[in-house]
């Protein structure tokens, strides 16, 4: 008769016998909710990121397709792009004209000055042979000195008229104007006519074929071939 049965208890003893077990029940339910929305929230944010994420890649690869397409490929209604650097074609650049070289007047007045400085050449041999046994040596040895400095010069001025050079004509020239009072002493006062007259047909045929009207123009540059129509072309201004 003294064995107690629970449920025969009265609810205010059974509220406050088991008091302690509704708050450990209430705690734990708290917790469980407290986690899940916590799991609820690390969900929303990973698939916020991952549509991000996805967004950003169908605009790279949208970006990518535009930029691979060509003019002819399906899809392209914008204009052919343009070339940076031009067409690139086969056909060579044309050629400037070459120089025609001196007329022949003037290589045979080089050949003509180059006797000249041969023959100035010998003359300062003689001199010098003729200075041994001389009570003047010194003085023969100096003209001997002056005419194979003269000899040098009219050697260098022939060279450059066979040669085409351009600069050599007026130095020839002069040459033969300071030849002419050597023709005038050999037939005047030196009574030498033969060699003053042999020596004045020399001189004056170099001068004349120095002073041509074909040598006048190679000498200006204008027998040089129109270079207009090439000066318009890039390669020809390297």
């Amino acid at each position: 008769m003294g064995q107690r049965f629970p449920w025969c208890e009265p609810l205010s003893a059974r509220r406050s016998a088991g008091s302690g077990e509704w708050t450990q029940i209430v705690t734990e339910l708290g917790d469980g909710d407290r986690s899940a929305a916590t799991s609820d929230a690390s969900c929303t944010t990973t698939r916020s990121a991952a549509d991000t994420v996805g967004n950003a890649v169908s605009a790279a690869l949208a970006s990518r397709t535009r930029l691979s397409q060509r003019p002819g490929d399906a899809g392209h209604s914008g204009p052919p792009p343009r070339p940076i650097l031009g067409a690139v074609t086969s056909e060579e650049p044309p050629r400037a004209p070459a120089d025609p070289g001196p007329p022949p007047q003037i290589r045979l007045a080089g050949a003509l000055v180059g006797v000249q400085a041969l023959a100035a050449v010998a003359f300062a041999v003689v001199l010098v042979v003729g200075s041994f046994g001389a009570e003047q040596m010194g003085d023969y040895l100096g003209q001997a000195a002056y005419f194979v400095v003269i000899g040098a010069g009219l050697a260098a001025v022939g060279g450059g008229l066979v040669l085409g050079r351009r600069w050599a004509r007026t130095p020839a020239i002069v040459t033969q104007l300071l030849l002419l009072p050597v023709v005038y002493t050999l037939i005047g006062p030196s009574h030498q006519l033969v060699i003053g007259i042999l020596t004045g047909l020399f001189v004056g045929g170099t001068f004349m074929l120095l002073i041509s009207e074909r040598s006048r123009v190679w000498s200006m540059g204008l027998d040089l071939p129109d270079r207009s129509d090439h000066s318009d072309h890039p390669e020809s201004r390297r």
